[in-house]
């Protein structure tokens, strides 16, 4: 999404920034594992559609994908890949995917990362293998921007390494630096906050639906996705149990990898079935295991939020036929990229 693709002579080339319906001259600026990327010179004819960026950055920076056309058209092409990702799940159980857009199309970010490396200091453009300089990003939010720009203008504010990276991220509305530290060091948040509570507002749309139950949360970090469930006066959920291996051990929350072989058998040691109920929302790199935890708890509704169709799919895939899409929600919790959230629930058939 937010490229072009042309297949000539046996080879596939990625051109960015390109519109259904466009054509013109690009110049390769890379190869990888048999695919080139290139980059347009000249725009020969384009599309309806297409509009001016508002960031000055829009044209060289990696970081956004949809700046020049519409947010409808942006919404569209997501809405249509997603589509094309589920389409075997959706056909099986006659579900249509809704949409919930995003309030902001810029100025939204909480948190952002950049590298700085050989006397720049921005995003990394991995095509070009290069640093692109941001210093009037547009997706940031305002008190964000302000920091960014102090970075820029100041250089002395950064380390004297030649190599490293910087995270910007606001904590109680006031922001927050750290340097060399592994990501999300001061703790995870959405980089969305607007969005993350539609977010929240949909899981907890669900499991309203729900008579009752013992809910699990795997992935919870904080228990974002259902920490405020338990405190509503029209929750009938007994219980719940979060479970990620970052968290604090706490009064609900279990620490435990959830990647190793053994996660499972660790958790049924340390934490007694039955749940009702299942959460989930891992990494783009999803759950393979998704389908033993499944067979063992036999929750009657599984809730799984995912970054990654193609590795939602497959893990979705590997569930038994009792369980069925009831609904598929894409919340665009990332507009101007070609990343978002997809919501989907599932229901035993009993």
């Amino acid at each position: 999404m937010g490229q072009g693709v042309s297949k000539q002579d046996g080879h596939v080339t990625f051109i960015r920034r390109v519109l259904p319906g466009e054509r013109g001259l690009a110049r390769l600026v890379s190869r990888k594992k048999g695919v080139r990327f290139a980059r347009m010179v000249a725009l020969e004819q384009s599309a309806e559609n297409r509009k001016q960026p508002e960031c000055p950055h829009a044209d060289k920076c990696p970081g956004c994908h949809f700046q020049h056309t519409d947010y409808a058209s942006e919404l569209r092409y997501k809405q249509a890949s997603l589509t094309r990702t589920m389409q075997p799940l959706l056909q099986r159980d006659g579900v249509d995917i809704q949409v919930i857009p995003a309030r902001k199309r810029l100025g939204y970010r909480n948190r952002l990362q950049l590298h700085f490396r050989r006397g720049k200091f921005g995003l990394i453009d991995a095509e070009m293998d290069e640093i692109v300089e941001i210093p009037q990003c547009r997706l940031v939010e305002p008190a964000l921007q302000r920091a960014l720009q102090s970075l820029y203008h100041e250089k002395s504010n950064r380390p004297s390494k030649q190599d490293g990276h910087c995270e910007l991220y606001l904590r109680d509305g006031q922001v927050q630096q750290s340097w060399n530290l592994p990501y999300a060091h001061g703790g995870f948040t959405q980089v969305n906050s607007e969005m993350n509570a539609q977010l929240q507002e949909c899981i907890a749309a669900h499991l309203q639906k729900t008579q009752e139950g013992r809910l699990l949360e795997l992935f919870a970090g904080d228990g974002n996705l259902t920490k405020g469930v338990l405190e509503r006066e029209d929750s009938d959920i007994r219980s719940r149990v979060c479970v990620d291996f970052q968290v604090e051990q706490g009064r609900d929350t279990t620490q435990l990898d959830l990647f190793k072989p053994d996660a499972l058998k660790s958790f049924l040691h340390k934490v007694a079935g039955p749940f009702d109920i299942l959460v989930l929302d891992p990494p783009r790199k999803g759950f393979r295991a998704l389908s033993h935890w499944v067979a063992s708890l036999q929750p009657k509704l599984i809730l799984y939020v995912s970054c990654n169709p193609a590795t939602l799919k497959r893990d979705l895939q590997g569930l038994g036929p009792e369980y069925q899409l009831t609904s598929v929600t894409l919340l665009d919790m990332f507009p101007t990229t070609y990343h978002f959230e997809t919501i989907v629930c599932l229901r035993h058939s009993d």
